[in-house]
C-alpha cells in the first residue's frame, strides 16, 4: 500500500498489513478473555502480554500505546459476539447504530478511507437503489402540500441526475427522464385537454422546465428516453407551443418558388351559382355553421402555456447536440429517425399519430442536428443516408419529396467539402429524386429546385472524382429532365 493510504496516529504510520496484525490480534485477545475453558487467573493474558506480543509487528516498529491501551481495555471488558441476525447476513438499524457509535473517538466519528475500499461500493450502492430512490421522490413530489417540500423533491432529482451522471448509469437517468416526461403530463394528457390543465398544474409545469434543463446538462448519458423527449416535442408541436428550434438556411431559392400553382379554369358556373345559392338559403332557414370564434379564455390559456414552454430554452436541446458524446448522438439521431416516417409515433402505450407537418419537424430536427454536427460527419452521415434512402420514398406526395430534396441540399452545402462523404451524398440525392417527372407544376418547380442547387455546387467546383460526376450528371440529365411525360 501507498503511504499516502496508511492511517496516522500520533505520527505513526499503520500500514495495510499492520492493520490486519491488529485486527488479528483483537480477534485472538477476545478469545483470551472470554473463552470459559481458559483459567480466569493463571492463564489469560495481562495489557503487558498484549503490548509485548505485538512489539515491533507495525513494519518493524511499534503501534501507538494508547492505541493497545484502548483495545485492550475494550475488548476485555466488553465480549465482541456474533449476534443471530448476523448469521442471516443482513444490517439492522440498530446493529447500523451501534456500529456508528463505537466509530467514535474522543466524540468524533472516524471514517478511515484506503485505497482499495474509498468509493469502491459507490457505484454498486446507487445501482441498487436508484430505483426505489426515484419512486420515492415522485412519490414525494406528487404528494407535497408546500412548496419547500417540492423544491425539495426537485433538488432531489438534480442530486440523482448528478450521481448518474457521474456513474455513467445510462439506465438510472432514462427512468429519471421519463418519470419527469409523466409528471409533466405532455404525453399522458389528451390534446383537447392539455393546455387548460398544464397551465393550472404548477407541478407539471416545473417537472416540465426540469426535464428540459436535465436534458441540456446530461444528455451525454442518454439511450432509451431519447423516445420520450421526441413525443414530447411532437406533442408541443401539434399543439403549435413547440418554439422554432431549427434554422436553417435555404441558399437555393428562386422567384417562382413560393408562388400558388396556376388556377384551373372554372366550369359549370351556373351550377355553382344555384349551389351557392340554396345552401345559403338553407343555412338562412335551417339555421348554418357560424364563424368560429376564438373564447378569450381559450386564447389566454394558449398564450400562457407558449410563454410557459417557451421558458424551457428548447432550442438548446439542439444547440448543445454538437457537444454529445458520440454513443447518445447516434441514440438521438437514430429515434428522431424510426420516430420521424409518415406512420404512428407509439410511447409508452399512447400513439399520437404523425401528420406532414410533423415529418417536417422530424426531417428538419435531423437536418439541423447534422449541420451543427458537421466536425463529425463521419459518425453522423451514414445514419442520416439511411434515412433519406429507407424512409423518404420518391412516390411520396409533392411536399415530402420537396422537403427531402430542400434538407438534403441544404445539407450538401455544408458537408460536400469532406472528401469521405461526398459522394454518398450525391448518390443519396440521386436515389431521392428517382421519380418519373411530368410537366405539372410540382415537378417543374422540383425540377428547378434541383437546377438551382446543382448550378450553385458546380460553380463551387465540389466534384473532383469521375463517380462524383457521373452523379451530378444523372441528376442533370436522367431524373431530371428526361423522364417526363
Amino acid at each position: 500500500m501507498q503511504s499516502n493510504n496508511n492511517i496516522i496516529i500520533d505520527d505513526v504510520s499503520i500500514t495495510e498489513d499492520s492493520a490486519i496484525t491488529l485486527t488479528y490480534s483483537v480477534i485472538m485477545l477476545n478469545v483470551d478473555q472470554h473463552s470459559p475453558v481458559l483459567n480466569e487467573k493463571l492463564i489469560r493474558m495481562k495489557l503487558s502480554n498484549y503490548i509485548s506480543n505485538l512489539r515491533g509487528l507495525n513494519g518493524g516498529k511499534d503501534y501507538p500505546l494508547y492505541l493497545l491501551e484502548i483495545i485492550f481495555q475494550g475488548v476485555s471488558t466488553n465480549e465482541i459476539k456474533i449476534h443471530k441476525e448476523h448469521y442471516l447476513r443482513t444490517l439492522t438499524d440498530t446493529t447500523w447504530s451501534n456500529m456508528y457509535k463505537h466509530a467514535k473517538i474522543d466524540g468524533k466519528t472516524i471514517f478511515v478511507q484506503t485505497r482499495d475500499c474509498a468509493g469502491y461500493y459507490d457505484p454498486l450502492i446507487f445501482n441498487t437503489l436508484w430505483g426505489k430512490v426515484i419512486a420515492a421522490t415522485k412519490y414525494v413530489f406528487t404528494t407535497s402540500k408546500t412548496a419547500d417540500i417540492t423544491e425539495k423533491a426537485v433538488a432531489n432529482f438534480f442530486v440523482i441526475a448528478n450521481i448518474a451522471a457521474f456513474y455513467n448509469q445510462t439506465d438510472a437517468l432514462d427512468k429519471l427522464i421519463i418519470t419527469l416526461c409523466d409528471l409533466s403530463t405532455i404525453i399522458s394528457l389528451p390534446a383537447e385537454k392539455f393546455i387548460m390543465t398544464f397551465v393550472s398544474n404548477e407541478k407539471a409545469q416545473i417537472a416540465t422546465k426540469t426535464l428540459f434543463v436535465l436534458c441540456q446538462k446530461h444528455g451525454d448519458h442518454f439511450r432509451e428516453c431519447w423516445k420520450n423527449i421526441l413525443a414530447c416535442l411532437v406533442k408541443l408541436h401539434t399543439l403549435s407551443l413547440l418554439p422554432k428550434l431549427v434554422n436553417l438556411e435555404d441558399i437555393f431559392t428562386f422567384p417562382e418558388e413560393n408562388m400558388d400553382p396556376p388556377k384551373e379554369p372554372e366550369t359549370n358556373t351556373f351550377g355553382k351559382m344555384a349551389y351557392g345559392f340554396l345552401s345559403n338559403t338553407s343555412n338562412f332557414l335551417f339555421g348554418g355553421q357560424e364563424p368560429k370564434v376564438i373564447d378569450p379564455l381559450v386564447k389566454k390559456n394558449f398564450t400562457q402555456a407558449k410563454n410557459l414552454i417557451k421558458k424551457c430554452k428548447l432550442k438548446e436541446l439542439i444547440r448543445t447536440s454538437k457537444s454529445l458524446a458520440s454513443t447518445s448522438l447516434a441514440y438521438w439521431l437514430k429515434v428522431i429517425i424510426s420516430q420521424g416516417t409518415i406512420t404512428s409515433l407509439e410511447c409508452n402505450g399512447t400513439k399520437l399519430e404523425i401528420d406532414k407537418c410533423t415529418f417536417f419537424l422530424c426531417m428538419d430536427l435531423i437536418t439541423q442536428i447534422a449541420v451543427s454536427n458537421k466536425h463529425r460527419i463521419d459518425i453522423v452521415w451514414p445514419i442520416i443516408q439511411d434515412y433519406y434512402e429507407q424512409h423518404c420514398n420518391p412516390s411520396f406526395q409533392f411536399e415530402l419529396v420537396y422537403r427531402a430534396v430542400t434538407n438534403i441540399m441544404i445539407l450538401a452545402n455544408t458537408i460536400l467539402f469532406e472528401d469521405s462523404v461526398r459522394s454518398s451524398v450525391l448518390k443519396t440525392l440521386v436515389v431521392l429524386t428517382n421519380r418519373n417527372f411530368t410537366n405539372s407544376w410540382n415537378d417543374m418547380k422540383l425540377r428547378k429546385k434541383l437546377a438551382v442547387g446543382i448550378q450553385f455546387m458546380v460553380n463551387l467546383q465540389y466534384y473532383k472524382t469521375t463517380q462524383e460526376n457521373d452523379y451530378v450528371m444523372e441528376l442533370i440529365t436522367g431524373h431530371c429532365f428526361n423522364k417526363s411525360k
